[in-house]
């Protein structure tokens, strides 16, 4: 199998380490984000155990000041993945985000016992400030 190829400003980081969760709400690490300008979130879920009759994973990315404490989301979630084995991927743009990103991730099930979840956050492009126009030197 090929491996992917991010770009040299682009890191990859695992938002969301694969568990099998009962419904409910987990969070991924703290990632410091400083140094990227952007981010690509992807949810994913495997197989929901139990037979439920409904199932939905709701991924989201939240942000914070220190990475500690005071988590607010950032940006609009994902939309609930309702199938096994599926994924859900979108952009986001970092600037103005607070120094720290998550990934949380909601599970509800109706019947059922635990879902497999597991998230990856592609950070990309060096956080650059302003630059001076050659021509004006």
């Amino acid at each position: 199998m090929p491996q992917a190829h991010l770009p040299e400003s682009a890191l990859g980081k695992l938002g969301l380490e694969p568990q099998d969760i009962v419904p409910s709400t987990v969070e991924g690490p703290a990632i410091d984000r400083t140094q990227f300008r952007a981010c690509k979130l992807t949810g994913m879920t495997g197989l929901a155990t139990g037979g439920p009759s409904a199932q939905s994973a709701t991924f989201k990315l939240e942000q914070s000041a220190d990475g500690v404490g005071g988590w607010t989301d950032f940006g609009d979630a994902l939309t609930a993945i309702t199938a096994d084995s599926s994924e859900q991927a979108q952009n986001f743009d970092l600037l103005g985000a607070d120094k720290f990103i998550r990934v949380s991730c909601t599970v509800a099930l109706t019947g059922g016992t635990s879902l497999l979840v597991a998230a990856a956050l592609d950070l990309m492009g060096p956080q650059v400030g302003p630059t001076a126009d050659p021509s004006s030197t």
